[in-house]
């Protein structure tokens, strides 16, 4: 997935779909929707998935609602994998190259 500025320039070959396009170029297909100042292409290998997934995944895009960094976690996480005694790290035994 990617997202670009500017106008959309086509490379291989295109086909108009609706708001957006279709192009398969060097083994690789693309959904293109363009919206107002930007456009969201969806790319992957030819054949990897239906074009009509695609087109969809790529109209139904949207920016994401938070902004900034997430904070912390409210509270310490429970791994529960750790060993009650030492700090888990593995074993590694000196020698040759260690």
């Amino acid at each position: 997935m990617r997202i670009d500025r500017g106008p959309y320039e086509c490379a291989g070959s295109c086909e108009r779909d609706g708001d957006g396009w279709f192009t398969v170029n060097e083994g690789r297909q693309e959904y293109v929707a363009v919206r107002a100042g930007h456009y969201v292409r969806l790319i992957c290998a030819v054949g990897q998935v239906e074009r009509a997934v695609l087109k969809r995944a790529a109209e139904g895009a949207r920016a994401a609602a938070a902004k900034g960094t997430p904070g912390p976690a409210p509270t310490p996480v429970e791994r529960g994998d750790l060993p009650s005694k030492g700090d888990g790290a593995p074993i590694q035994p000196t020698g040759p190259g260690g």
